[in-house]
């Protein structure tokens, strides 16, 4: 697992580390291994099965996920992609809990020292170049030499680290504040370089929601649902957005 250096760093233990490194191997194998394994059971299983049944192939992604649902592989694929992301938390939540009066410092001093210097001031986050720049120049290259014409690329909402009280138009500088969002703006960069090879179609979208996929908010429903009370920030009324899965 990649070791960023920055102001708001976890102070880990040998064992936090290994739990964390482990857990993100388990998420990765889920997520990459299992399921490409999927698209060999929707082939093999659950579209000839919809193919006698409606005779015809699903119209839309809602009647893949429905004829999906009950195959046997896809509720074993699904209930470990709920379980792992649960472990994900469950690994950092002990060394955020250490560091909790640190990091609170450390976020006020930065907060101040930003307020002091101007809105427009980054954090000290810097990722190594060929951490992103390799990856993205790969999947340009594997593209170009596939012949695809044109490449749907999903970014983030990530690209900038605040919030902003007006509509957000493709005019806005990206200023990232964090490794996701640095990633995704780097992609974007480097897949536009290959504007005389594919055109690159960019979509930046917000947090992406559907049954199944809920991440950490499955872990905030079941909170709730064991009759627990949530703290809210401020009033209560600030905004997140999403985006149903469907829709995208």
């Amino acid at each position: 697992m990649l070791d960023l250096k920055h102001e708001l760093k976890l102070d880990k233990t040998r064992d936090e580390k290994a739990r964390m490194n482990f857990v993100s191997g388990l998420r990765a194998h889920v997520l990459n291994d299992m399921a490409s394994g999927m698209r060999a059971v929707w082939d093999a299983e659950v579209e000839p099965a919809f193919r006698r049944s409606r005779g015809r192939r699903p119209k839309d992604g809602p009647e893949v996920h429905a004829a999906m649902k009950p195959n046997e592989s896809f509720k074993f694929y699904s209930s470990l992609r709920v379980t792992t992301q649960d472990l994900v938390w469950q690994s950092v939540f002990p060394a955020l809990e250490r560091n909790r009066g640190a990091l609170k410092e450390k976020a006020a001093r930065l907060a101040r020292a930003s307020r002091s210097r101007g809105s427009k001031v980054r954090g000290t986050l810097t990722l190594q170049p060929e951490t992103v720049l390799a990856m993205w120049t790969d999947i340009g290259n594997s593209v170009a030499r596939a012949g695809v014409r044109k490449l749907v690329y999903l970014s983030s909402n990530c690209l900038w680290g605040h919030g902003f009280d007006r509509p957000v138009t493709e005019a806005e500088e990206p200023a990232p504040c964090e490794p996701y969002g640095v990633s995704k703006l780097e992609g974007e960069r480097i897949l536009a370089g290959f504007g005389n090879r594919f055109e690159t179609v960019t979509i930046r979208c917000p947090t992406i929601i559907d049954e199944g996929r809920l991440g950490l908010l499955a872990i905030l429903f079941e909170f709730i649902a064991d009759g627990n009370r949530v703290v809210t920030v401020g009033k209560g009324d600030n905004r997140y957005q999403f985006i149903y899965a469907a829709d995208l």
